[in-house]
């Protein structure tokens, strides 16, 4: 058996180093001649734990990468699937790829889908096969949605349950028989417009959730109450269980997945709108707290720790961080930014400086996510905006 994965981003190259990993014959493929390079030069500086160990262990031996699909048994597509400026979706990656993948398939392959999509998108997505692979072929199709945490990516993969939404019964099962060999966690055959809604369903109640304690966060900050301090007490009744507000919510996921509901459904998808509302006004409310402090003085610094979605990882993907560091700029403030977790010099056109220089030269620090990193930094009596309750937690 072997099987292709398309797309080797965020989530197609751990999938595939996991297959590679059972003794699968893996070829993965990627149209970013960059990353390909990476790859087959083993040039790779991944973040994400097991990552590097697992590609040295299996580049070259059960993991095969290049630019073009290889004839296989199953595929396996995981390209991106953002949504536009105006928050509608783009299904066009999706659609590229199985376009591609067309001519490889043959009878008794396996196509499956990983990427989040909108409600009723899979059924498009098979009609488009069905056109382009000859009536004679008899394949199957199924839709088995990702969800993995950047940063225990590997774990993940093995233990999380999955939900598999066959075109048929003998699509699901087909697909069971091909994740046994990486994950050990309970599987749930079904359909796939129920496939398409759990997934949906998951990150948008996450969505809910946190635009509550947002939201409630903001009110606390105007009466000059801790949140952190009254969600401990509120939690710790048996029938509350409230999340840590933060400076918004981002990541492909949680920011993303919401918008295709609202899209789908409208005004039946008043609460998941006004959720998403909510948590993309967190940062702005925080930058116009950063300004008033500063008693709106252009000339002074607005120091910004922490341009990753999420604790501790590399991923600035939908970054409230992010965000407020553009509207502050927006608002004619200079901004001093660091990702301690990121390589990379530029994010989003905002520069990543050494975290010790933002500090030093700025005259308020937003702190924007808790990483470990900033548990024991000297803040130099600086003012400081809090978002995460890291000095909270700090003894």
């Amino acid at each position: 058996m072997n099987i292709s994965v398309i797309g080797l981003g965020y989530v197609g190259l751990p999938v595939a180093c996991a297959f590679a990993k059972s003794g699968v014959t893996v070829f993965g493929v990627d149209k970013n001649p960059s990353l390909i390079n990476t790859l087959t030069q083993k040039k790779y500086s991944y973040t994400e734990p097991e990552l590097d160990a697992t590609l040295d262990d299996v580049l070259g031996k059960t993991l095969f990468v290049s630019d073009s699909i290889t004839d296989s048994d199953t595929y396996i597509v995981t390209v991106q699937t953002p949504v536009n400026p105006d928050y509608s979706s783009d299904n066009s990656f999706v659609e590229k790829a199985l376009t591609e993948l067309a001519p490889h398939i043959k009878n008794g392959d396996l196509v499956i889908l990983e990427s989040t999509v909108p409600i009723g998108s899979n059924k498009n997505f098979y009609k488009l096969l069905r056109c382009l692979v000859p009536e004679s072929v008899d394949f199957l199709y199924c839709y088995c949605p990702e969800s993995i945490l950047p940063g225990n990516i590997f774990h993940e993969i093995a233990t999380n349950s999955r939900v598999l939404g066959g075109k048929t019964p003998i699509a699901a099962q087909k697909a069971k028989e091909i994740y046994d060999f990486i994950n050990t966690g309970r599987k749930e055959l079904t359909d796939i417009s129920t496939a398409e809604f759990v997934k949906l369903t998951q990150n948008a109640h996450r969505d809910v959730e946190l635009a509550f304690v947002n939201q409630l966060s903001i009110m606390c900050d105007r009466e000059g109450v801790d949140p952190f301090r009254v969600i401990e007490i509120a939690n710790r009744h048996p029938r509350c269980n409230l999340l840590q507000p933060g400076s918004g919510v981002g990541g492909h996921c949680i920011a993303v997945d919401p918008y295709f509901l609202i899209e789908r459904f409208g005004d039946d998808a008043s609460l998941i709108k006004a959720s998403r509302d909510a948590n993309n006004y967190k940062p702005i409310y925080i930058a116009k707290k950063a300004i008033q402090m500063i008693g709106e003085d252009s000339s002074k610094i607005i120091g910004v720790l922490g341009l990753s979605y999420k604790a501790n990882c590399e991923d600035c993907r939908e970054s409230s961080g992010i965000t407020l560091c553009k509207y502050l700029q927006h608002q004619g403030y200079r901004i001093l930014a660091n990702e301690v977790n990121s390589p990379l010099n530029m994010i989003s056109d905002i520069p990543n400086m050494d975290v010790n220089v933002v500090i030093q030269n700025s005259d308020i620090i937003i702190i924007a996510q808790r990483h470990t990193a900033y548990g024991n930094l000297d803040f130099c009596g600086k003012a400081i905006i809090d978002c995460v309750n890291l000095m909270g937690n700090i003894d």
